[in-house]
């Protein structure tokens, strides 16, 4: 189903400047914010955007849960 530029970057949570400059790397130019994209235009953006886009919407969380072991904390848990 077609959809405008800003409503994927809506449904993305990006700013629609963004979701152009991935059209546009994807080979997909002269769009602008009120165009409509095909399917198979949205589809390229969501193949390349799916990790982008789960970083997203993760946003801080992602970074609060990698945790870096370093040689002090590994001393503590054996002596512990």
């Amino acid at each position: 189903m077609p959809k405008h530029v800003y409503e994927l970057a809506k449904e993305l949570g990006m700013d629609t400047a963004a979701v152009l400059i991935k059209l546009e790397e994807s080979g997909v130019h002269g769009k602008k914010a009120q165009s409509l994209l095909t399917d198979s235009e949205i589809a390229r953006i969501m193949g390349e955007n799916d990790t982008q886009a789960q970083a997203v919407l993760l946003g801080e969380a992602k970074l609060a849960s990698e945790r870096v072991v370093n040689e002090s904390d590994q001393d503590t848990s054996l002596t512990g």
